[in-house]
């Protein structure tokens, strides 16, 4: 409770609106002291809660040495996860409200982007932004190819990644906090409720997390209990029939997954679709029309010395990385790599990337690698 009273005072006396950041974890110690660090080297005032279910010392162990980030948690077993993250934000102090799982990160410098948007316009109550999905090893995969820049169309879905949203305490309070009866779908719900109470929404174009996906995380379940949640929102926001077709589409990607056939239908439906492009590359199949940008985040001390990239195709690439152009020629699998300047630490890197001949081409993966 000191620790608390002590963070409390810090942020009364810095008059940035600080953030309260809430860290449900059971298990991923692995991940812990990144998704800490991603909190740490933000130059913006932030105090997290670390609210630990694991039934070992394991993520105690992964999160000594964050002290002066940590301003309250526990470690023992809980209500689940929409129940562990009100707990944090109901003891944590600051202004700005927001939770990470601790398989996901921030990129360095979002909370000074949100913090300083926050700041300048006091009406706004929600801003959200880009998401980078990544493997679990960090390769960037795509963007978030459902992300909205329209409130209104989180009636049709969740189009809002919940590590790149970011709410005020008094919207919070005005909607309520998060449904501890639900296990998928809380922060879906929640954004209904936020824009259902009148909440004021700003869209931030900007990649502002990097989300793992994996075989473990709840998005890839197909547990009865995630459609049925879905179901129930998509019902409430769309009306019956309406509703039906959402939980339909829902239930139809699940399907794909474990279908060759139905992920080649899908592919070939997606392909149909008019483009729509982030960052230049088209969302859903990651076509390049002739260049992108990509967003990638270096946590560690020391700078990054490679890019790594995997194409569709041989040839010769391009990337420009903090003013500076580099080339290198792709093989027959499609993978080049590149030596990158030197680049300032920890931070987010920008690249931009092309074929040299201009035409187009398909991004499968990208990474960054140190020495």
């Amino acid at each position: 409770m000191l620790r608390a009273m002590n963070a409390a005072a810090e942020t009364r006396a810095d008059p940035r609106p600080a953030f309260a950041v809430s860290l449900p974890v059971y298990g991923y110690a692995e991940c812990v002291a990144e998704a800490l660090t991603s909190l740490a080297v933000q130059d913006w005032p932030v105090r997290a809660a670390l609210l630990d279910a694991t039934p070992d010392q394991s993520v105690q162990v992964a999160s000594r040495g964050f002290e002066d980030l940590l301003a309250w948690g526990y470690h023992h077993a809980d209500g689940g996860q929409s129940a562990a993250i009100n707990a944090g934000w109901r003891n944590l102090p600051g202004e700005i409200l927001a939770w990470l799982n601790a398989d996901d990160l921030l990129f360095p410098d979002t909370l000074p982007l949100v913090g300083a948007l926050f700041a300048a316009h006091p009406e706004i109550d929600v801003v959200w932004g880009h998401a980078v999905h990544v493997t679990f090893d960090g390769r960037f995969v795509e963007y978030f190819p459902a992300v909205s820049s329209r409130p209104e169309d989180l009636r049709r879905g969740c189009t809002i990644a919940q590590p790149s949203c970011f709410v005020r305490r008094r919207a919070i309070e005005k909607a309520g906090f998060l449904d501890e009866a639900r296990h998928y779908t809380m922060d879906w719900d929640l954004w209904c409720r936020l824009l259902e109470s009148g909440a004021r929404f700003r869209f931030l174009d900007r990649p502002l997390s990097l989300v793992r996906l994996h075989g473990d995380s709840k998005t890839a379940s197909g547990a009865s209990r995630r459609f049925a949640e879905i179901a129930e929102i998509a019902r409430r926001q769309a009306g019956p029939l309406a509703g039906r077709l959402v939980e339909w589409r829902f239930r139809a990607g699940h399907l794909a997954e474990g279908s060759a056939l139905l992920r080649l239908i899908r592919g070939a439906t997606r392909a149909l679709r008019p483009a729509r492009r982030l960052f230049g590359i088209d969302a859903w199949t990651n076509r390049v029309q002739d260049s992108c940008v990509l967003h990638l985040a270096w946590l560690r001390p020391a700078p990054p010395i490679r890019l790594m990239l995997r194409a569709d195709r041989p040839g010769a690439y391009r990337a420009t990385v903090a003013g500076r152009l580099v080339e290198g020629v792709a093989e027959a699998d499609g993978a080049v790599g590149f030596a990158l300047p030197p680049l300032p630490v920890p931070g987010r890197i920008e690249i931009g990337l092309a074929r040299a001949d201009g035409t187009a081409w398909r991004l499968s993966s990208a990474w960054l690698e140190g020495g």
